[in-house]
């Protein structure tokens, strides 16, 4: 295992699986035209965009319980904070159902919801390249894909941040807890 760094949290970084990761509330990571929020627990790895092969987060349970309550994979542009992708679960309309955010140059985001999966157990997020040289990065859930994003690997040589993450959104008392079984990162 990769030793991971910590981004937003006081948590340490975890040195083995499985671990519960705990999330307080208040964090998020959004962007909507004038809101802006980069506050999500992380734990990553840095490395370089063209290495990436693919990663994977095994949630064995996440206790959603409140409004955009998320957990998944993220992959943070090391140099330009405006650009990241995340991928994974998010509680929404009374059900924990898939979801991806990808920021434009633009200033927005693009945030797809798909269907539900069940029972916030036994989640597996994938982001992987398409193919060998490909430049689109394909974000699955339980196996099925959320979203196909092209372009992600133009500028193979940007550093990146790729890991887990976490966001309790709520104004609330008390954490999301998500209790991670694996995080692999397949590098070139």
């Amino acid at each position: 295992m990769t030793n991971l760094k910590a981004l937003n949290t006081t948590q340490s970084p975890p040195t083995s699986f499985p671990f519960t990761f705990q999330i307080p509330p208040h964090t998020d990571l959004y962007r909507k035209p004038a809101l802006t929020s980069a506050s999500q627990p992380t734990f990553y790895t840095p490395i370089t965009l063209k290495n990436l092969r693919s990663a994977t987060v095994k949630i064995k349970k996440i206790q959603y319980a409140h409004l955009y309550d998320q957990a998944g994979i993220v992959i943070l542009w090391a140099n330009r904070p405006e650009i990241w992708i995340k991928a994974g679960v998010e509680y929404f309309e009374g059900k924990l159902k898939r979801s991806s955010v990808a920021p434009g140059v633009g200033g927005w985001s693009d945030w797809n919801i798909a269907e539900p999966v069940k029972d916030g157990e036994g989640i597996v997020v994938e982001a992987k390249r398409d193919r060998p040289q490909g430049t689109a990065l394909v974000l699955t859930v339980n196996g099925q894909m959320v979203r196909k994003i092209s372009g992600v690997f133009e500028d193979e040589e940007e550093p990146v941040w790729v890991g887990i993450y976490g966001a309790r959104p709520a104004d609330v008392h008390g954490v999301l807890e998500v209790e991670v079984e694996a995080f692999e990162i397949e590098q070139v």
